[in-house]
């Protein structure tokens, strides 16, 4: 019976896959295709040295019709969207008792058969599992797409989705999403279809909105607009130019996403790290959706796929000083199997759980513990430090009319050092940044050793005032951790690009001597700052491996053109009681 479901699923594939209008990339354009047909070879099954997706789809699909639960159902379907797009799907029903059941959904962003593994796990919880592609980037043809959007369409197909699920007979009107990373970004921006029949989503280390969280921060290009471009689909479009060709408004999606969740009535999970590229979404959803009693995060200390530091290569971990129970500790988030199968809590209350990290090295010292709350962020004194010409932190405003300049070469990028710029475990988490110090093109401003405990936990930002010789530039603010033996651990770093001073919306080239004034948003954090420690600021205008390296022209460059057309810029911090650049932490008592 398997075979017969492995042959009819392969010439389902070769005819649909076209019909549906996939993507006629391979392994010769794409990346994930090349490195899957070297990992496996016997996936090219014409043998003419080139994998296809349909032909990826097929191997995928051979192993995993082996791992289906005795007596599981395989239907290949074609879900019909409002716009005439059919998005292919695989339905695995449980052994047929002849009762509906609920729905689990993957929005499968690596291909329908590499998400069919959850069909296990679905059907011998008695429930119906599906598994639909995403779809991808099609150049603009269907409205969704206008403006090289990727990610609002997901929410009319979530929402078309569930439409046709509620019309099969083996649903029973509860549907819930799962997946993590790539298999979860759809789902999660799914989630604001609010369709009646989602119960709930339960995402991992993802973020819906591509645009916001995977591909740009404040409006500067990312590591995770590589994977954004080869898998999903291009935010920008055939080309990836270093600069955009508009900014981002943040704050619009932010109020969208408000306004909307005064209607959710949907359960919402998300787990995270701290040290994880998209886990800003996590809190910001939750913010969003606190007041619903539905929503639940957790964060923990560490990356995306693992985190290391502190002369671990991979799998570092923080010491957890609130003993072995944890996170479990702190309080407990309803069983999204159990919600789906209609057993609710009585008295819902949102809840976040994240992990306060602190100094990794003394084990008296605060921090390292699980805190539980039902609300975000915490109550906290906005606490501006400011730079100043020696090279201090202070909390007092400068009274001079100092500043301080470097040369930023684009050519000679300053690089990064861990952080949250990446999926690999070895590049991930709270890396030492003293080797910063040996370059020219790197500012360091530092407090005194603490004379008690700081805990920063929630939304961190700087402002700096800046002037440059450049049309445009960039500068990146790093948050760090300084521990008495020298070791600086990052903690945030985030990007700025200066056209963008006056706002988004108002792109403008830079003038010769005049000086703007910047408003850098770096996320989110929770550590304590041990007595002892310093609390570091790094200013420069490049970090190579997390951000788009910035040619210093304000002109449209392709990446082709980028090294005969960049220029050297002499960037300035002004550090004067007019101008008084400074970092301001959310100081918790």
């Amino acid at each position: 019976m398997k075979l017969i479901f492995y042959i009819l699923t392969t010439l389902i594939f070769m005819v649909a896959n076209v019909r549906a209008n996939e993507t006629q990339e391979t392994s010769e354009t794409n990346h994930e295709l090349k490195r899957y047909l070297e990992q496996h070879p016997e996936s090219d099954t014409d043998r003419d040295g080139v994998l296809g997706w349909w032909e990826k789809e097929q191997h995928l699909s051979a192993d995993a019709l082996e791992e289906l639960v005795e007596g599981t159902v395989h239907k290949h379907v074609r879900i019909p969207m409002r716009d005439g797009y059919e998005l292919m799907a695989e339905v695995f029903l449980p052994a047929d008792d002849g009762k509906p059941t609920p729905v689990v959904v993957t929005r499968a962003g690596y291909g329908r058969w590499r998400a069919a593994g959850y069909a296990k796990s679905a059907n011998k919880d008695g429930m119906a599992f599906v598994t639909t592609q995403v779809r991808r980037y099609d150049g603009g043809k269907h409205e969704k797409f206008k403006d090289s959007e990727s990610s609002f369409v997901q929410i009319d197909d979530m929402y078309d989705i569930c439409e046709w699920l509620a019309e099969q007979p083996w649903c029973n009107d509860r549907i819930g999403t799962i997946g993590g990373s790539g298999n979860g970004f759809a789902g999660s921006m799914g989630f604001w279809s609010l369709h009646p029949a989602y119960i709930a989503c339960r995402a991992g280390n993802t973020a819906g909105n591509v645009k916001y969280y995977w591909g740009y921060q404040n409006s500067v290009a990312t590591y995770q607009i590589r994977w954004v471009n080869s898998t999903i689909g291009n935010v920008q479009g055939s080309k990836r130019p270093t600069l955009p060709k508009h900014g981002y408004d943040y704050d619009s999606w932010i109020k969208w996403i408000t306004e909307r969740a005064k209607d959710s009535d949907n359960y919402y999970f998300n787990g995270t790290g701290w040290y994880d590229p998209l886990f800003q979404a996590a809190l910001d959803d939750f913010m969003a959706l606190q007041h619903t009693g539905k929503a639940y995060v957790d964060i923990e200390p560490r990356g995306h796929g693992g985190t290391s530091g502190f002369g671990e290569k991979r799998n570092f971990k923080f010491p957890i000083h609130n003993g072995p129970a944890g996170k479990w500790g702190v309080g407990t988030f309803p069983s999204f199997k159990d919600l789906l199968k209609g057993k609710e809590p009585e008295n819902p209350k949102s809840l976040i759980r994240y992990f306060l990290m602190g100094d990794v090295r003394d084990s008296s010292a605060p921090g390292n513990e699980w805190v539980s709350a039902n609300t975000w962020p915490p109550v906290s004194t906005k606490t501006n430090l400011y730079f100043t010409e020696g090279g201090k932190l202070l909390s007092s405003k400068p009274t001079g009319n100092a500043r301080v300049s470097y040369t930023y070469d684009p050519k000679d990028p300053t690089p990064s050092f861990g952080g949250y710029y990446s999926w690999n475990p070895k590049l991930s988490g709270p890396h030492d940044q003293s080797e910063l110090r040996k370059r020219e093109d790197v500012l360091y401003f530092e407090t005194d050793p603490l004379q008690a405990p700081v805990n920063v936990t929630g939304r961190i930002s700087a402002k700096l005032f800046i002037s440059s010789s450049a049309k445009d530039t960039q500068f990146i603010v790093k948050l760090v951790d300084i521990y008495p033996d020298g070791y600086e651990a990052i903690m945030r770093e985030a990007p700025f690009m200066a056209r963008y001073a006056e706002g988004y919306d108002q792109p403008a080239p830079l003038e010769g001597g005049k000086v703007y004034e910047l408003d850098v948003d770096m996320w989110s954090t929770a550590n304590v700052f041990n007595k002892g420690h310093k609390i570091g600021v790094i200013v420069c205008s490049a970090a190579k491996e997390s951000y788009e390296v910035h040619p210093n022209t304000y002109e449209q460059i392709d990446l082709a053109d980028w090294g005969e057309q960049s220029v050297v810029a002499e960037n300035i911090i002004h550090l004067s009681a007019k101008h008084p650049s400074h970092i301001t932490l959310p100081v918790v008592e």
